[in-house]
Protein backbone atom coordinates (compact mmCIF):
# COMPACT_ATOMS: atom_id res chain seq x y z
CA UNK A 1 0.00 0.00 0.00
CA UNK A 2 1.60 3.32 -1.08
CA UNK A 3 2.66 5.74 1.57
CA UNK A 4 1.19 9.19 1.26
CA UNK A 5 3.52 12.16 1.82
CA UNK A 6 2.07 15.15 3.58
CA UNK A 7 1.19 18.03 1.26
CA UNK A 8 3.38 20.60 2.98
CA UNK A 9 6.45 18.37 2.50
CA UNK A 10 5.70 17.93 -1.21
CA UNK A 11 5.45 21.68 -1.65
CA UNK A 12 8.78 22.34 0.13
CA UNK A 13 10.55 19.67 -1.90
CA UNK A 14 9.20 21.08 -5.17
CA UNK A 15 10.34 24.57 -4.34
CA UNK A 16 13.85 23.31 -3.64
CA UNK A 17 14.01 21.50 -7.00
CA UNK A 18 12.73 24.58 -8.83
CA UNK A 19 15.30 26.84 -7.15
CA UNK A 20 18.08 24.41 -8.10
CA UNK A 21 17.07 24.38 -11.74
CA UNK A 22 16.85 28.16 -11.83
CA UNK A 23 20.29 28.62 -10.29
CA UNK A 24 21.76 26.09 -12.72
CA UNK A 25 20.24 27.91 -15.66
CA UNK A 26 21.58 31.25 -14.54
CA UNK A 27 25.07 29.88 -13.91
CA UNK A 28 25.33 27.93 -17.16
CA UNK A 29 23.48 30.26 -19.51
CA UNK A 30 25.24 32.46 -22.09
CA UNK A 31 26.23 35.97 -21.08
CA UNK A 32 24.59 38.86 -22.87
CA UNK A 33 26.54 41.41 -24.99
CA UNK A 34 28.77 43.83 -22.98
CA UNK A 35 27.52 47.31 -22.39
CA UNK A 36 28.95 49.83 -24.87
CA UNK A 37 31.70 52.08 -23.47
CA UNK A 38 30.76 55.56 -22.46
CA UNK A 39 31.34 57.97 -25.37
CA UNK A 40 34.54 59.99 -24.99
CA UNK A 41 33.81 63.60 -25.87
CA UNK A 42 36.62 66.08 -26.64
CA UNK A 43 37.00 69.05 -24.35
CA UNK A 44 36.68 72.54 -25.78
CA UNK A 45 40.09 73.90 -26.89
CA UNK A 46 41.50 76.69 -24.76
CA UNK A 47 43.65 78.09 -27.60
CA UNK A 48 41.89 78.87 -30.87
CA UNK A 49 40.90 81.74 -33.11
CA UNK A 50 40.25 83.10 -36.58
CA UNK A 51 43.16 84.33 -38.67
CA UNK A 52 43.52 86.13 -42.00
CA UNK A 53 46.77 86.72 -43.86
CA UNK A 54 45.76 88.80 -46.84
CA UNK A 55 43.09 86.79 -48.69
CA UNK A 56 43.92 83.53 -46.86
CA UNK A 57 41.55 83.06 -43.91
CA UNK A 58 40.88 80.14 -41.62
CA UNK A 59 40.32 78.69 -38.18
CA UNK A 60 43.24 77.64 -36.00
CA UNK A 61 43.29 75.75 -32.73
CA UNK A 62 45.50 73.74 -30.42
CA UNK A 63 43.69 70.36 -30.15
CA UNK A 64 42.81 69.50 -26.52
CA UNK A 65 44.81 66.76 -24.83
CA UNK A 66 41.94 65.38 -22.71
CA UNK A 67 38.28 64.47 -23.02
CA UNK A 68 35.55 66.07 -20.94
CA UNK A 69 35.87 63.23 -18.39
CA UNK A 70 39.64 63.67 -18.14
CA UNK A 71 40.49 60.55 -20.14
CA UNK A 72 42.84 60.04 -23.07
CA UNK A 73 43.30 59.70 -26.00
CA UNK A 74 41.22 62.45 -27.55
CA UNK A 75 39.47 61.43 -30.75
CA UNK A 76 38.10 64.35 -32.75
CA UNK A 77 35.77 63.64 -35.63
CA UNK A 78 34.54 67.10 -36.59
CA UNK A 79 35.43 70.74 -35.99
CA UNK A 80 32.48 73.13 -36.19
CA UNK A 81 31.91 76.86 -36.13
CA UNK A 82 28.34 77.45 -34.97
CA UNK A 83 26.34 80.66 -34.48
CA UNK A 84 26.58 82.14 -31.01
CA UNK A 85 22.93 81.36 -30.21
CA UNK A 86 22.91 77.79 -31.58
CA UNK A 87 21.87 75.01 -29.19
CA UNK A 88 22.79 71.31 -29.23
CA UNK A 89 22.68 68.91 -30.89
CA UNK A 90 25.34 70.45 -33.10
CA UNK A 91 25.47 69.06 -36.63
CA UNK A 92 27.97 69.73 -39.44
CA UNK A 93 25.08 70.35 -41.83
CA UNK A 94 23.81 73.27 -39.72
CA UNK A 95 27.18 74.85 -38.88
CA UNK A 96 28.62 78.09 -40.22
CA UNK A 97 31.68 76.05 -41.23
CA UNK A 98 32.61 72.41 -40.68
CA UNK A 99 35.77 70.36 -41.15
CA UNK A 100 36.52 66.67 -40.77
CA UNK A 101 39.42 66.59 -38.35
CA UNK A 102 42.66 64.95 -39.42
CA UNK A 103 45.95 64.95 -37.48
CA UNK A 104 47.63 65.44 -40.86
CA UNK A 105 46.29 69.01 -40.87
CA UNK A 106 48.36 69.96 -37.81
CA UNK A 107 51.18 72.25 -38.93
CA UNK A 108 54.56 70.48 -39.02
CA UNK A 109 56.32 73.35 -37.21
CA UNK A 110 54.12 73.15 -34.13
CA UNK A 111 50.89 71.97 -32.58
CA UNK A 112 48.50 74.21 -34.51
CA UNK A 113 45.61 72.71 -36.48
CA UNK A 114 44.41 74.84 -39.40
CA UNK A 115 41.18 74.73 -41.37
CA UNK A 116 40.68 77.03 -44.35
CA UNK A 117 37.57 79.22 -44.48
CA UNK A 118 35.82 79.72 -47.80
CA UNK A 119 33.51 82.33 -46.26
CA UNK A 120 34.32 84.75 -43.42
CA UNK A 121 31.70 84.61 -40.62
CA UNK A 122 29.33 87.58 -40.58
CA UNK A 123 28.29 87.16 -36.94
CA UNK A 124 29.59 85.92 -33.61
CA UNK A 125 30.55 82.24 -33.58
CA UNK A 126 31.57 79.48 -31.17
CA UNK A 127 33.88 76.52 -31.73
CA UNK A 128 32.53 73.00 -31.07
CA UNK A 129 34.35 69.67 -31.32
CA UNK A 130 32.52 66.41 -32.11
CA UNK A 131 33.82 62.91 -31.55
CA UNK A 132 33.59 60.37 -34.41
CA UNK A 133 30.03 59.49 -33.25
CA UNK A 134 29.08 63.17 -33.57
CA UNK A 135 28.72 63.64 -29.83
CA UNK A 136 29.66 67.19 -28.92
CA UNK A 137 31.39 68.69 -25.97
CA UNK A 138 30.79 72.18 -24.60
CA UNK A 139 31.17 75.09 -27.05
CA UNK A 140 33.78 77.78 -26.51
CA UNK A 141 33.10 81.37 -25.63
CA UNK A 142 31.90 83.38 -28.65
CA UNK A 143 34.19 85.34 -30.95
CA UNK A 144 32.84 88.25 -32.99
CA UNK A 145 35.09 88.69 -36.05
CA UNK A 146 35.63 92.00 -37.80
CA UNK A 147 35.72 92.11 -41.62
CA UNK A 148 39.16 90.98 -42.79
CA UNK A 149 41.53 93.58 -44.23
CA UNK A 150 43.59 92.14 -47.06
CA UNK A 151 45.18 95.41 -48.11
CA UNK A 152 48.53 95.64 -49.87
CA UNK A 153 51.66 94.47 -48.05
CA UNK A 154 53.78 97.16 -46.40
CA UNK A 155 56.48 99.04 -48.28
CA UNK A 156 59.82 98.50 -46.53
CA UNK A 157 63.51 98.60 -47.38
CA UNK A 158 66.37 96.44 -46.14
CA UNK A 159 70.10 97.03 -45.71
CA UNK A 160 73.02 95.57 -43.79
CA UNK A 161 74.66 97.36 -40.90
CA UNK A 162 77.44 96.54 -38.43
CA UNK A 163 74.72 95.36 -36.03
CA UNK A 164 72.93 93.07 -38.52
CA UNK A 165 70.19 93.19 -41.17
CA UNK A 166 67.92 96.21 -40.79
CA UNK A 167 64.33 96.48 -42.06
CA UNK A 168 63.05 100.06 -42.25
CA UNK A 169 59.81 101.81 -43.06
CA UNK A 170 59.79 104.48 -45.77
CA UNK A 171 61.18 107.77 -44.49
CA UNK A 172 58.61 109.73 -42.54
CA UNK A 173 56.30 106.72 -42.02
CA UNK A 174 56.05 105.33 -38.50
CA UNK A 175 52.37 104.44 -38.05
CA UNK A 176 50.96 100.91 -37.93
CA UNK A 177 52.28 97.64 -36.54
CA UNK A 178 54.44 95.45 -38.80
CA UNK A 179 55.04 91.73 -38.24
CA UNK A 180 58.41 90.35 -39.38
CA UNK A 181 58.84 86.65 -40.21
CA UNK A 182 62.01 84.93 -41.34
CA UNK A 183 63.27 81.64 -42.76
CA UNK A 184 66.89 80.64 -43.24
CA UNK A 185 68.66 79.42 -46.33
CA UNK A 186 65.72 79.62 -48.74
CA UNK A 187 66.54 80.10 -52.40
CA UNK A 188 63.07 81.58 -52.87
CA UNK A 189 60.63 83.03 -50.33
CA UNK A 190 57.71 80.79 -49.28
CA UNK A 191 55.02 80.78 -51.96
CA UNK A 192 51.98 80.68 -49.67
CA UNK A 193 50.99 82.48 -46.50
CA UNK A 194 50.92 79.36 -44.32
CA UNK A 195 54.43 78.33 -45.37
CA UNK A 196 55.86 81.14 -43.25
CA UNK A 197 56.42 80.50 -39.52
CA UNK A 198 53.24 80.74 -37.48
CA UNK A 199 54.44 83.46 -35.10
CA UNK A 200 56.42 86.57 -36.11
CA UNK A 201 60.13 86.68 -35.34
CA UNK A 202 59.82 90.37 -34.44
CA UNK A 203 57.26 93.17 -34.35
CA UNK A 204 57.93 96.75 -35.46
CA UNK A 205 55.63 98.73 -33.22
CA UNK A 206 53.81 101.88 -34.27
CA UNK A 207 56.19 104.80 -33.88
CA UNK A 208 59.25 102.60 -34.47
CA UNK A 209 61.05 103.42 -37.72
CA UNK A 210 63.12 100.24 -38.11
CA UNK A 211 64.12 96.91 -36.63
CA UNK A 212 67.52 95.21 -36.85
CA UNK A 213 68.06 91.47 -36.79
CA UNK A 214 71.13 91.33 -34.57
CA UNK A 215 71.17 87.52 -34.40
CA UNK A 216 72.48 86.99 -37.94
CA UNK A 217 76.02 85.73 -38.36
CA UNK A 218 78.60 86.29 -41.05
CA UNK A 219 77.85 84.23 -44.16
CA UNK A 220 74.23 83.39 -43.25
CA UNK A 221 71.35 83.89 -45.71
CA UNK A 222 67.86 84.85 -44.53
CA UNK A 223 64.54 85.55 -46.23
CA UNK A 224 62.13 87.90 -44.47
CA UNK A 225 58.39 88.37 -44.79
CA UNK A 226 56.69 91.55 -43.55
CA UNK A 227 52.95 91.99 -42.90
CA UNK A 228 50.90 94.97 -41.80
CA UNK A 229 48.96 93.95 -38.69
CA UNK A 230 45.34 95.08 -38.70
CA UNK A 231 44.25 93.42 -35.46
CA UNK A 232 45.53 90.82 -33.06
CA UNK A 233 44.04 89.53 -29.83
CA UNK A 234 43.49 86.14 -28.20
CA UNK A 235 41.05 84.85 -30.84
CA UNK A 236 41.31 87.19 -33.82
CA UNK A 237 44.42 87.82 -35.92
CA UNK A 238 44.15 89.86 -39.13
CA UNK A 239 47.09 91.00 -41.25
CA UNK A 240 47.86 92.07 -44.80
CA UNK A 241 49.44 89.91 -47.45
CA UNK A 242 53.13 89.15 -46.97
CA UNK A 243 55.90 91.26 -48.52
CA UNK A 244 58.82 88.87 -49.16
CA UNK A 245 62.37 90.22 -48.91
CA UNK A 246 65.44 88.25 -49.87
CA UNK A 247 67.19 85.98 -49.59
CA UNK A 248 69.77 88.32 -48.05
CA UNK A 249 73.29 87.13 -47.38
CA UNK A 250 74.92 88.88 -44.46
CA UNK A 251 78.59 89.68 -44.97
CA UNK A 252 80.48 91.18 -42.07
CA UNK A 253 82.50 93.94 -43.71
CA UNK A 254 82.09 96.35 -40.83
CA UNK A 255 85.02 97.15 -38.52
CA UNK A 256 84.59 97.77 -34.81
CA UNK A 257 84.45 101.35 -33.49
CA UNK A 258 87.65 103.38 -33.41
CA UNK A 259 89.38 103.50 -30.01
CA UNK A 260 89.40 106.85 -28.23
CA UNK A 261 91.14 108.83 -25.48
CA UNK A 262 94.64 107.51 -26.12
CA UNK A 263 97.14 108.82 -23.59
CA UNK A 264 100.49 107.77 -22.08
CA UNK A 265 103.08 108.25 -19.37
CA UNK A 266 106.60 107.10 -18.48
CA UNK A 267 107.03 104.52 -15.72
CA UNK A 268 110.14 102.51 -14.74
CA UNK A 269 111.89 102.87 -18.07
CA UNK A 270 108.79 102.10 -20.05
CA UNK A 271 106.32 104.17 -22.01
CA UNK A 272 102.80 103.11 -20.97
CA UNK A 273 99.91 103.69 -23.39
CA UNK A 274 96.27 103.64 -22.23
CA UNK A 275 92.96 104.00 -24.11
CA UNK A 276 89.24 103.44 -23.61
CA UNK A 277 87.84 99.97 -24.41
CA UNK A 278 85.69 99.41 -27.49
CA UNK A 279 82.30 97.67 -27.33
CA UNK A 280 81.80 95.11 -30.12
CA UNK A 281 80.39 91.58 -29.94
CA UNK A 282 83.07 90.20 -32.28
CA UNK A 283 86.03 92.24 -31.04
CA UNK A 284 89.36 90.42 -31.39
CA UNK A 285 91.54 93.12 -29.82
CA UNK A 286 93.72 96.13 -30.64
CA UNK A 287 96.76 96.99 -32.75
CA UNK A 288 99.29 99.63 -31.64
CA UNK A 289 101.03 101.80 -34.25
CA UNK A 290 104.03 104.13 -34.03
CA UNK A 291 105.78 106.55 -36.40
CA UNK A 292 108.00 109.62 -36.27
CA UNK A 293 105.68 112.56 -35.89
CA UNK A 294 104.35 113.55 -39.31
CA UNK A 295 105.92 110.58 -41.18
CA UNK A 296 103.84 109.07 -44.02
CA UNK A 297 103.94 105.44 -42.82
CA UNK A 298 103.16 103.67 -39.56
CA UNK A 299 104.90 100.73 -37.91
CA UNK A 300 102.71 98.18 -36.15
CA UNK A 301 104.19 97.17 -32.80
CA UNK A 302 102.22 93.94 -32.10
CA UNK A 303 101.82 91.05 -34.52
CA UNK A 304 98.60 89.82 -32.93
CA UNK A 305 95.73 91.86 -31.48
CA UNK A 306 96.07 92.56 -27.79
CA UNK A 307 92.97 92.18 -25.64
CA UNK A 308 94.28 94.71 -23.11
CA UNK A 309 93.78 98.47 -23.26
CA UNK A 310 97.29 98.97 -21.83
CA UNK A 311 100.44 98.65 -23.91
CA UNK A 312 104.07 99.17 -22.85
CA UNK A 313 107.03 100.27 -24.99
CA UNK A 314 110.59 100.01 -23.63
CA UNK A 315 112.35 103.37 -23.58
CA UNK A 316 115.59 101.61 -24.50
CA UNK A 317 114.40 101.94 -28.07
CA UNK A 318 114.25 105.73 -27.84
CA UNK A 319 117.92 106.52 -28.69
CA UNK A 320 117.02 105.79 -32.31
CA UNK A 321 114.20 108.31 -32.16
CA UNK A 322 115.64 111.57 -33.48
CA UNK A 323 112.38 113.46 -33.16
CA UNK A 324 109.03 113.19 -31.35
CA UNK A 325 107.12 109.96 -31.96
CA UNK A 326 103.36 109.58 -32.23
CA UNK A 327 101.23 106.56 -31.40
CA UNK A 328 97.77 105.45 -32.56
CA UNK A 329 95.44 102.53 -31.79
CA UNK A 330 93.04 100.52 -33.97
CA UNK A 331 90.47 97.87 -33.06
CA UNK A 332 89.95 94.69 -35.09
CA UNK A 333 87.22 92.04 -35.15
CA UNK A 334 87.54 88.28 -35.48
CA UNK A 335 87.10 88.46 -39.25
CA UNK A 336 89.99 90.91 -39.58
CA UNK A 337 87.99 94.08 -40.18
CA UNK A 338 90.12 96.87 -38.75
CA UNK A 339 88.94 100.28 -37.63
CA UNK A 340 90.49 103.59 -38.55
CA UNK A 341 93.31 104.84 -36.34
CA UNK A 342 92.58 106.73 -33.18
CA UNK A 343 93.67 110.33 -32.74
CA UNK A 344 97.41 110.11 -32.14
CA UNK A 345 99.31 110.76 -28.94
CA UNK A 346 102.84 112.24 -29.19
CA UNK A 347 105.89 111.38 -27.10
CA UNK A 348 109.01 113.59 -27.20
CA UNK A 349 112.48 113.05 -25.74
CA UNK A 350 112.01 115.88 -23.30
CA UNK A 351 108.69 114.55 -22.09
CA UNK A 352 105.23 113.69 -23.27
CA UNK A 353 102.66 115.87 -24.93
Amino acid sequence: MPVKMPFHRIRSWGLLVLAGWLSYGVACGKKGPPLPPLPQIPSAPSEWGLRCVGPVCGLWMVPPDRNTDGTRPVRIGWVLLVPEGAAPPFEPERAVAAWRFSPADVRPDGRIWWGALSRWPTGCVRLVLLNPRRKSGPPTEPVCPVPPDDGPPPDVRVDTTPEGIRISRPEGTVSGVLEVYRVQGEAQPPARALEWPWSPHAVIESGQAAWTDTTVRDGESWTYGVRRQARRDAHLWVASATQPIGPIRYEDIFPPPTPSHLTGFVEDGRLVLLWDPVTASDLAGYFVYMRPAGAPTWERLNDRPTASTRFEVLLSRTPDWKEPVEFAITSVDRKGNESSKSPSWVYGHSGVR
